[in-house]
């Protein structure tokens, strides 16, 4: 309950909450594993209408983007369980802690509370607003 006053009164104050799990004042006890299910746990506490997951990369494509260059954007989900099926996962970035599997059981837990996600490229200018105006492409995961 606390946490979820505290994100309604950060709103209430104009405030846009971003958390993030490797915070200076993140400590042992109050660690989830990685971002990406932080960010689901916050969505589903805060009763959200959707929880955008930014990357380094523009979504969730068919094989890594990185490796392979004929890899296809696949741009909407509607069943996350056969995707893991028919996608290739391999090992997270350097950068992050997770990669695609984590943002895919991010985006499954969302799913169970009726809460859509949409993952995107976060390093791209003015993304939210990109996303918001259908200029950014990325990968929505309907629930």
């Amino acid at each position: 309950m606390n946490m979820r006053n505290t994100l309604f009164t950060l709103v209430d104050e104009g405030i846009i909450p971003i958390i993030n799990e490797n915070d200076t004042v993140s400590v042992e006890e109050i660690k989830f594993g990685e971002n990406d299910t932080l960010a689901a746990q916050s969505a589903i506490l805060w009763s959200a209408d959707l929880l955008i997951l930014f990357s380094d990369i523009d979504g969730m494509f068919d094989k890594n983007p990185k490796e392979f260059h004929n890899a296809v954007l696949v741009e909407e989900v509607r069943d996350i369980d056969a995707v893991r099926k028919n996608i290739s996962i391999g090992e997270a970035s350097s950068f992050g802690t997770g990669g695609i599997a984590t943002k895919l059981d991010a985006a499954k837990l969302a799913y169970g509370y009726g809460i859509s996600t949409i993952l995107a490229h976060g390093g791209k200018p003015r993304c939210l607003e990109a996303l918001a105006a259908g200029s950014q492409k990325g990968t929505v995961f309907l629930a």
